[in-house]
């Protein structure tokens, strides 16, 4: 087991919202009092938007204006789709640019698996996996968890009736090329390499689900069948429109949910949802997939681009199977509530005292007050996602945030994480935050907008409009911008 040096001030995360944590605690007040003299450990696996493919993947340029990303120049067309590779580079560039002034900082690749309170220390010990299969082990004085909603969900393996099969979906180093069986994530990192030109299927109906579709659309297969066990809504077609290309016209509701029937754009594209997956086998002619109805009551519909009713969709034979279900918090919960339960029967103080009452750990927006007194802080997404026991006024408040969003092209996560860990880090603590498009309605109430104004202001959030769209400096101002919009 290696062992590294410490003590340090511990971010488990290398993702987006985990660089601009490490970023805010090294250049806001707030952050340089919170981290002190502790040298920064982040622990985490490459950020996976550096290996997806290159393609316009649904973000949009304003979010390079997020908070810890505000250097980054956007030459982009403002209500274009950035590809995923300026996305990847922003959040590349805001991690090297702080790394090499803050020498005595590190990057540890891999896995924490358990954080555990040391006593009479007040230190935790960090253990966990590196990526070479190596056990590791730090010492921390103070722990932020940026992990993102979660890893890739996996079919359950007793579904996939060959072992050969298996292994090739969860091993991708050994498997053949092109794979048969794969996730989605690993289709957007290496599937167009050598696609297939027969039959694809993808299962999974969200927003990775729906890259693969296009993804697989873009190459030379013969046909591609996209199966998911709920209907086709709002997760699949966000606001933003970034994948309503992949069907016809359509309606949506106050909630931004399709109104009606869906139907194909592409000739090659048939649309079933109401079904599950039962068994893959490997067969002489592909991978053959037998489907089962999902739900009581059934509401099975299986349609092709003109809209004909195909019946119902029993099973297939594919060349390539792309499962693409969603993401579990499994591992990070876990080593979230072993954490609190240890903590509690040891006495040890990880959270904060708040308006009366403790938190076992700090998520989503708060005062920055609060945030420093916290041991043990959640920012970014997985505020939102990693634990059922979260203290319902703070979710609540992010649910509240997101449902003003009208551009949600990844989700409103990517924005949400970023304000997330931009107050907890007292990036707005002595300038609200102006900005149209990511204000929250406390930061309204500091400028001096409430009443009708603020509301209509988050309605007009909800429209399709110019991103990231600076609140006018007087009331005056304001009320002929929302005048000219209404």
């Amino acid at each position: 087991m290696s062992h590294e040096e410490g003590p340090h001030y511990v971010i488990v995360g290398r993702g987006f919202s985990a660089v601009l944590n490490y970023r805010l605690l090294r250049s806001t007040s707030a952050g340089r009092e919170r981290v002190g003299a502790l040298p920064i450990l982040n622990i985490g696996l490459t950020d996976p938007w550096a290996g997806y493919a290159i393609e316009r993947m649904g973000q949009w340029p304003g979010l390079l204006t997020l908070p810890g990303l505000a250097d980054q120049q956007v030459n982009e067309d403002q209500m274009a789709f950035l590809p995923r590779s300026a996305f990847a580079g922003a959040t590349r560039n805001a991690f090297q640019s702080t790394a090499d002034v803050f020498k005595d900082d590190r990057v540890l690749a891999g896995t924490v698996e358990r954080v555990s309170p040391l006593t009479p220390t007040g230190q935790f010990e960090v253990t966990g996996t590196d990526e070479s299969g190596k056990a590791f082990k730090a010492i921390a004085e103070k722990i932020d968890f940026c992990v993102g909603p979660g890893l890739q969900r996996k079919l359950e393996t007793r579904k996939v009736g060959d072992p050969a099969l298996v292994e090739e979906y969860l091993n991708e180093t050994i498997a053949p090329d092109p794979r048969r069986l794969m996730t989605g994530v690993d289709f957007l990192k290496h599937g167009r390499r050598s696609p297939p030109k027969g039959a694809i299927c993808v299962f999974g109906n969200g927003g990775t689900g729906a890259w693969c579709v296009e993804l697989a659309l873009k190459s030379d297969a013969r046909s591609v069948t996209w199966v998911s066990r709920e209907p086709f809504k709002k997760d699949t077609f966000p606001p933003s429109r970034c994948n309503d290309d992949l069907v016809g016209p359509f309606d949506r509701d106050e909630s931004f949910d399709p109104v009606q029937e869906l139907t194909p754009r592409d000739g090659r594209l048939t649309l079933a949802c109401g079904v599950d997956i039962d068994r893959v086998e490997r067969t002489a002619e592909g991978v053959r997939v037998l489907f089962r109805n999902f739900g009581i009551p059934t509401t099975q519909t299986y349609v092709d681009h003109a809209g004909n009713d195909l019946g119902s969709l029993k099973s297939g034979t594919y060349d390539q199977v792309i499962i693409s279900i969603g993401q579990t918090c499994d591992e990070g919960r876990g080593c979230l509530d072993r954490l609190t339960q240890e903590a509690m029967r040891k006495k040890f103080p990880i959270g904060s005292h708040h308006e009366g009452r403790w938190r076992p750990w700090l998520v989503g927006f708060s005062d920055s007050k609060e945030a420093q007194e916290s041991r043990v802080r959640i920012l970014g997404p997985a505020a939102a996602k990693i634990s059922p026991r979260f203290p319902g006024d703070l979710r609540d408040r992010l649910l509240e945030y997101e449902a003003t969003f009208a551009r949600q092209a990844i989700g409103a996560q990517v924005a949400t994480g970023a304000l997330s860990v931009a107050y907890a880090n007292g990036y707005f603590e002595t300038k609200p935050n102006s900005n149209i498009n990511t204000a929250h309605s406390y930061d309204l109430e500091r400028l001096g907008i409430d009443g009708k104004s603020a509301v209509d202001l988050l309605t007009l959030r909800r429209r399709q409009i110019e991103p990231f769209t600076q609140i006018p400096p007087d009331l005056e101002m304001l009320e002929e911008m929302l005048e000219l919009h209404y």
